[in-house]
C-alpha cells in the first residue's frame, strides 16, 4: 500500500516570516527619521502659532486694561516676571493654549544650535536636538531694532543651543 502525503497549505512558513520581519525593519529603519523630523515641525508649529495667539492676547489686555502685561521692561528677560505677565494674558487665551504654557515655556519639537560656518556667517547646526522648552520675552531680541520692546509684543526668548528651530529658521525671528 502505498502511502499518499499531503501538503500542508495552512499559516507561514518560517522564512517566510523571516523575509517579513525584515522588509518591516528596513521600512521602520528609513520612516522613523522623517516622522520624526515631521513631528518635531508639527510641535514647532504649533509653538509659533501659539506665541501669535498671546501676541493678540496681550494687545487685548492692554486695550482692555490700560497697560502692558509686563509694565517693567527692566524686567523683561526675568523667567518670573514675564511668567507673571503671561499668567495676566491666560484668561483671554483659549483653554487648549493655557494647558500649552508651563511656568511661562511651552514645548518645542526640536531646535538647532548656531554655529560659525565659512566666512564667519552663522547658520544652523544640521543635528536636530528634539523636544524641548523655549521661553517668552517682552524684549525685542533683535539688538539693532529702534524698538527695544513695549511690555505688550512677545517673542521667543534668545537661549543659547535653542537659536534654530527644528526647520533652521531663527526662533526669535517669529
Amino acid at each position: 500500500m502505498e502511502k499518499i502525503y499531503t501538503k500542508k497549505t495552512e499559516g507561514f512558513t518560517l522564512v517566510e516570516l523571516v523575509v517579513a520581519v525584515a522588509i518591516i525593519g528596513i521600512l521602520s529603519t528609513l520612516i522613523t527619521p522623517r516622522v520624526r523630523e515631521q513631528l518635531a515641525k508639527g510641535r514647532d508649529t504649533r509653538a509659533i502659532s501659539l506665541l501669535g495667539s498671546m501676541r493678540t492676547a496681550s494687545e487685548i489686555y492692554y486695550i482692555e486694561k490700560g497697560e502692558a502685561p509686563l509694565t517693567d521692561l527692566t524686567k523683561a528677560d526675568n523667567p518670573t516676571d514675564v511668567a507673571a505677565a503671561i499668567q495676566n494674558l491666560l484668561e483671554y487665551l483659549d483653554p487648549k493654549a493655557e494647558s500649552l504654557i508651563t511656568n511661562g515655556k511651552v514645548d518645542i519639537g526640536g531646535t538647532r544650535k548656531e554655529i560659525t560656518g565659512g566666512g564667519g556667517s552663522p547658520e544652523a547646526d544640521k543635528t536636530i536636538t528634539y523636544g524641548g522648552k523655549i521661553g517668552f520675552t517682552f524684549k525685542n531680541p533683535d539688538s539693532s531694532a529702534s524698538n527695544t520692546g513695549d511690555g505688550v509684543y512677545i517673542w521667543f526668548a534668545e537661549e543659547t543651543g535653542k537659536e534654530y528651530d527644528s526647520s533652521g529658521n531663527r526662533w526669535s525671528a517669529y
